[in-house]
């Protein structure tokens, strides 16, 4: 926005405009891998703000019992793979702890809207024991998680070949399933922004090109890398950096409560109107 655009504007839109350009060309003068170390070590990518806790935040949707529930059912849970050397697979729970489950500790969680947990404590199947067991086909660029409530998410080869990628199969050093709220079994791959990983996972398909899921498909990168700071895609930037600003304004004057339920809110509200423009697409 140009000065004479915003001399135009009301008294206080200027404050605020002139406000968000200080803080941005703060940010530029920063680092790529912008430094914020935390009391556990965790260095935070720019942008992000340390959070007391997991927060549990998603599009207000979640598998019913009924289709989905490996906390009472753990015999029933499958995941369905295509695009493999042999065509699909079907892999168990069993057979999934059977490639080795392993400890991750002090796991670094970062989330697109703004807020990094850190210290998570998560075990299981490295992706590397994984992706060796299921053998994807020759040119695979690429992955696209399918979780049981209909969420899409890609993922790039680069990443899940990455040591840090693993099958999150338990937390807490117990054995027990993530809750429901965090998303039961699903794929951590802690270098990514969080959306990069499908709560309730229950198909993967590899693919030779990048497929766009949910997010990818309203603007959002296609790799999502947390340190990198990619979290839109080129030019949708402005309408996404402006709704994080909004949220850094809760923060600051609503506190920390107030902050954390305006985004779960905010994330609910935005899955209802994509699931009514994704059905009226499909009727028309």
């Amino acid at each position: 926005m140009s000065e004479a655009e915003i001399s135009k504007l009301p008294p206080k839109a200027q404050r605020e405009v002139r406000k968000k350009q200080q803080l941005m060309a703060r940010q530029q003068q920063q680092p790529a891998h912008a430094d914020a170390p935390t009391a556990e070590g965790c260095v935070l990518p720019r942008g992000q703000t340390l959070a007391r806790s997991w927060i549990v935040l998603d599009l207000g949707t979640s598998p019913s019992r009924q289709s989905y529930d490996p906390w009472s059912r753990p015999d029933d849970w499958t995941l369905r793979v295509t695009g493999l050397k042999g065509g699909h697979k079907t892999l168990t729970l069993q057979q999934l702890r059977g490639l080795g489950v392993r400890q991750y500790s002090d796991v670094a969680w970062h989330c697109v809207t703004g807020w990094s947990a850190v210290g998570l404590q998560l075990e299981g199947v490295p992706m590397a024991a994984v992706l060796q067991a299921l053998g994807p086909a020759e040119g695979w660029r690429g992955a696209l998680q399918v979780s049981a409530d209909g969420y899409t998410v890609n993922v790039h080869r680069e990443d899940l070949e990455s040591s840090d990628a693993f099958v999150c199969t338990g937390w807490g050093g117990g054995g027990a399933l993530l809750p429901s709220e965090h998303g039961g079994i699903r794929i951590v791959i802690p270098s990514l922004f969080g959306w990069k990983s499908a709560k309730w996972l229950s198909e993967l398909h590899f693919l030779p090109y990048h497929a766009k899921g949910f997010w990818e498909k309203l603007g959002c990168h296609t790799r999502g890398r947390a340190l990198e700071g990619e979290r839109w895609a080129a030019g949708a930037a402005p309408v996404w950096e402006a709704l994080t600003w909004m949220s850094s304004l809760y923060y600051r004057f609503g506190g920390y409560t107030i902050w954390v339920a305006v985004m779960q809110r905010g994330g609910a509200a935005l899955g209802r109107v994509a699931g009514f423009a994704g059905a009226f697409r499909r009727r028309h």
